[in-house]
């Protein structure tokens, strides 16, 4: 079996440990990408020329059934979406696609329960108080709890079923927005259904994971952010194409709900940003998921899965055509 890791050194010092340089050389032939960058196209369909299995990295050049010739098998994808990596046409040619997706989604559902407990404690404003030599009173601190909050969730994919799980212990109240709702997942999990509007008008806390493509472009726009009421939350953690960003200032200037965003239309965010100078939002750098120390555990499960793949077994990771159609296409 030929293997080609495309991910660069840079991406592979993330992701890349001793022991997962070993457990590779054990399975096949390996090469790997010491150009310093990412392959171009020309080079990559090169490189693919006698490869039976891909290992991909974040902001790979996309592999199209022309790139991917006649011989490669298997796409491993070490980030989560597979929708900037692969095109679709892959699925006719009988190749098969893992990704760390599953893992992605669970560690990114665990950053939206810290950024909530960190905003409704408020955390960051009393260590800094305290920090600067402020001890604020028990009667002034202002924090709030989860337990008994309305949470609203836009879109139920894996990151939200695994919120869903997370979030059942603080005692929630859970209500979600789905293009295809599924009464047997309702049951399971323990929530509502509903609408857009029903979520953004009463909810206490709003938070949006859905994919990004041409079709949910500005989807949370004007409309519903006006419907916020007093005092909620607004969290994105998916992608800022997603929600109107002109207008999401807009609205925050009111001062009626607060937010906590990961994700942004250009990124990295601009120095002249309108959100830098409000301060009813938290701001952080794309980073809900996955922690940094998970990194080594998920190219040593892609790994796993590449033996998977030889030894003709159950692959715990693929990502079918019809998952692939759901995912975010962007990077």
């Amino acid at each position: 079996m030929n293997i080609l890791v495309s991910m660069n050194e840079n991406l592979r010092a993330m992701f890349f440990s001793d022991d997962i340089y070993d457990s590779l050389k054990d399975i096949g032939n390996v090469t790997y990408n010491d150009t310093g960058k990412n392959y171009n196209q020309e080079e990559l369909k090169e490189q693919l020329a006698d490869k039976d299995v891909i290992i991909t990295g974040w902001g790979h050049t996309k592999i199209t059934p022309q790139i991917a010739g006649e011989r490669l098998k298997l796409v491993v994808h070490t980030g989560g979406t597979l929708g900037p990596i692969i095109d679709s046409g892959l699925y006719d040619m009988g190749i098969k696609t893992v990704s760390a997706n599953e893992i992605y989604a669970e560690s990114v559902a665990e950053g939206v329960i810290a950024y909530i407990l960190c905003e409704l404690r408020k955390l960051n404003f009393h260590s800094k108080n305290t920090k600067n030599g402020i001890w604020t009173k028990n009667e002034d601190l202002g924090t709030r709890s989860l337990k008994g909050k309305t949470v609203g969730i836009v879109s139920l994919g894996r990151i939200s079923t695994y919120l869903i799980k997370q979030l059942k212990p603080f005692g929630v109240n859970i209500k979600v927005y789905s293009t295809s709702p599924d009464d047997n997942k309702k049951k399971e999990l323990g929530f509502e259904y509903g609408t857009l509007e029903e979520i953004f008008s009463n909810s206490d806390i709003v938070t949006v994971h859905t994919a990004a493509n041409d079709e949910t472009f500005h989807m949370i726009n004007k409309n519903l952010l006006k419907l916020l009421k007093q005092g909620s939350l607004f969290i994105n953690t998916s992608r800022g194409s997603v929600v109107d960003e002109e207008v999401l200032i807009e609205q925050l200037k009111e001062h009626r709900f607060s937010a906590i965003l990961d994700v942004y239309t250009k990124e990295p965010l601009s120095a002249q940003s309108e959100l830098l100078n409000l301060d009813n939002v938290t701001l952080y750098p794309h980073m809900a998921g996955p922690a940094s120390d998970l990194k080594h555990y998920i190219t040593s499960e892609m790994v796993n899965e590449i033996n998977r793949f030889k030894n003709e077994k159950h692959l715990r990771y693929e990502i079918t055509k019809k998952i692939f159609m759901g995912m975010t296409q962007t990077t």
